[in-house]
C-alpha cells in the first residue's frame, strides 16, 4: 500500500452517513479512484454536499471491487469541528485535493513552511565498491560496503550533485562498513568517517565549490585510556600518550647541533622555536632516521624547518616527518643571526583526525607519600610556546590541570586511592594538523604512584 497523489480524480457518491463511500464512476473529463489512486492505496481525498454545507477533508483508502470505495481513515477538518460528518442524502462531490495544512510553500518571508513532518523517503540498501563510490538517488542514502569494508577510492567519492541539494548517508552494515575521506570533491570538517550500522553523515552541495560541504553527522562518544606507575627513582616530569625531549640551550645551527641519542626508538617529531624575527627568511634543515606511520624507516632522510622573515620570537615549527634516534639541525640559509631551543615531541592525535575533547578521568592509588604532585592535560598545538634563552622553552600552557582544580586538595598518600575528572571540556583539536594531547605527571617524591589510569573522552568532529 502507497500513498498516492493524482490529478483529476473525481467521482459522485450518494452514500450516507459515516461510513466507507460507495463510489458512482467518474465525472466527464476526469478520472476515478481505482484509475488515478489505484486499489489499496491511499490519498486525500474532498467529500462536499451538492447544494449543502456539509463537507470533510481527509485520509481515506481506495478499494477496487464490483463497487468501487474509498474508506475515511482520517479525518483532518470537516464542517463538523473536525470530526467525521454524518452526510445526509443527496448527491456528493468526491475528488483528490492536496490539503493547506500538508503543502510545503514559500511564505511572505520566503521562509519554507511545512504543514508535517517532513519524510525522506530511503533508497534501497546500495551496495558502494571502492571504484565505483556514492551516486546519490534519493535524500536518504542507505549504503553498506560491497561484500566487506570499503574505502571508496573513485573520484569524486560521491557523483556530483545539484546546487543546494542535501543528503543523509546511513551506514546499514558493522561488519560492511564505507569509508569516505576528506578531499577533491568531498569536504569533511570533521576528518574520515566510517559508515557502520547507524553511522551517518549530512552533506550539502555547493556548485560554486564543487563539493560536498559536510553539514552534521552523528558522533557517538569514544574513549582512549593509558596505564601509568611512578619510576622507582626519579621524581619530577613524565609523560603518558606522549611526551615532549626539551633541550636545554640554545643555538644558531651553524655549526651542525644534535638532539637525541642514537639508535632511541623516539619515532617523535623535531621541533624548534625562535628567539627572534629572522631579517630575512630562514631555513633549518633536520637530517636523520625517519619513520612513517605505516612503518618505513628512512635513514639517512631530511626535512627543511621554513622561518618567514614575517615570524616572531616564540614562532613554532614541527617536522612532519617522525625521527628514530639521534638527529642534527643544520643552518641552511638566511639570518644566521638567530638562536632557537630545539626538541622532540610526541602527542596523541587520534590516528590523525579531527576531533573534541570533552572530559577525562584520572584514578590511581598512591605508593608514596607525595605532597606536591600535579597532572596536567597538555593541548599541544603550534601556538602559545615561550623561547627561553639558554634554557628548555615552555610549551603552550595545559588544557586542565589537577591543581587548579582541587586546589590544596591535591597530596598523594601511600596506599590511597585518588581521583581527578573533568566533564566539561569541549576543545576542537585538528588531528591531521599536528594537534593533539600529552597527559604530563609532575611528581616530587620517586615512585609517587603505584599505578594509575587516565581515560580521555573524545568525539570526531
Amino acid at each position: 500500500m502507497a500513498f498516492v497523489l493524482a490529478d483529476r480524480v473525481k467521482e459522485t457518491t450518494n452514500t450516507i452517513g459515516v461510513g466507507t463511500l460507495a463510489l458512482a464512476g467518474a465525472e466527464t473529463d476526469f478520472q476515478g479512484f481505482v484509475d488515478g489512486i489505484g486499489g489499496g492505496n491511499t490519498c486525500f481525498y474532498v467529500i462536499l454536499l451538492v447544494g449543502g454545507d456539509e463537507w470533510e477533508v481527509g485520509i481515506g483508502t481506495v478499494a477496487d471491487a464490483a463497487t468501487d470505495t474509498l474508506s475515511r481513515d482520517e479525518v483532518l477538518s470537516s464542517s463538523n469541528g473536525g470530526a467525521l460528518v454524518n452526510f445526509s442524502a443527496g448527491a456528493k462531490d468526491v475528488f483528490v485535493v492536496h490539503p493547506a495544512g500538508r503543502v510545503i510553500f514559500d511564505n511572505a518571508n520566503n521562509d519554507v513552511v511545512i504543514g508535517g513532518k517532513l519524510v525522506l523517503t530511503p533508497s534501497p540498501i546500495r551496495n558502494i565498491t571502492a571504484a565505483g563510490g556514492i551516486t546519490v538517488t534519493h535524500s536518504h542514502m542507505r549504503v553498506q560496503g560491497s561484500g566487506g569494508v570499503v574505502d571508496v577510492t573513485a573520484d569524486p567519492q560521491i557523483a556530483v550533485g545539484t546546487d543546494g541539494q542535501r543528503v543523509i548517508i546511513v551506514g546499514e552494515s558493522s561488519a560492511n562498513t564505507v569509508r569516505l575521506d576528506d578531499g577533491d570533491g568531498l569536504h569533511l570538517h570533521g576528518g574520515s568517517v566510517i559508515l557502520g550500522l547507524h553511522n551517518n553523515i549530512t552533506l550539502f552541495y555547493d556548485a560554486i565549490e564543487s563539493l560536498w560541504e559536510e553539514v552534521d553527522r552523528n558522533a557517538p562518544f569514544s574513549e582512549k585510556a593509558w596505564a601509568f606507575m611512578s619510576r622507582d627513582a626519579g621524581s619530577g616530569t613524565n609523560y603518558i600518550g606522549g611526551f615532549y625531549i626539551l633541550q636545554n640551550g640554545t643555538s644558531d645551527f651553524i655549526v651542525p647541533q644534535t638532539l637525541g641519542t642514537a639508535l632511541a626508538s623516539y619515532a617523535a617529531h623535531a621541533f624548534l622555536v625562535a628567539g627572534a624575527s629572522p631579517g630575512s627568511d630562514s631555513v633549518i634543515r633536520v637530517s636523520g632516521t625517519s619513520i612513517t606511520d605505516q612503518g618505513v624507516r628512512t635513514p639517512g632522510d631530511t626535512e627543511d624547518l621554513s622561518f618567514p622573515s614575517t615570524a616572531s620570537i616564540s614562532d613554532y615549527r614541527e617536522t612532519p616527518k617522525k625521527w628514530l634516534g639521534e638527529v642534527a639541525f643544520t643552518f641552511i640559509s638566511g639570518d644566521n643571526t638567530v638562536v632557537y631551543n630545539r626538541g622532540f615531541c610526541k602527542y596523541w592525535d587520534n590516528n590523525n583526525t579531527n576531533f573534541q575533547v570533552v572530559g577525562f578521568e584520572a584514578t590511581w592509588l598512591g605508593a608514596q607519600n607525595d605532597d606536591n604532585p600535579d597532572i596536567k592535560l597538555r593541548y599541544h598545538r603550534a601556538t602559545g610556546w615561550i623561547f627561553n634563552l639558554g634554557s628548555t622553552p615552555t610549551p603552550p600552557p595545559e588544557l586542565a590541570s589537577m591543581v587548579a582544580d582541587h586546589g590544596t586538595e591535591i597530596q598523594i598518600k601511600t596506599a590511597q586511592e585518588g581521583a581527578w575528572k573533568r566533564d566539561n571540556l569541549s576543545q576542537n583539536m585538528s588531528g591531521g594538523n599536528g594537534e593533539g594531547t600529552i597527559i604530563e605527571l609532575v611528581t616530587t617524591t620517586n615512585r609517587t604512584y603505584a599505578i594509575g589510569n587516565f581515560m580521555l573522552r573524545v568525539r570526531p568532529r
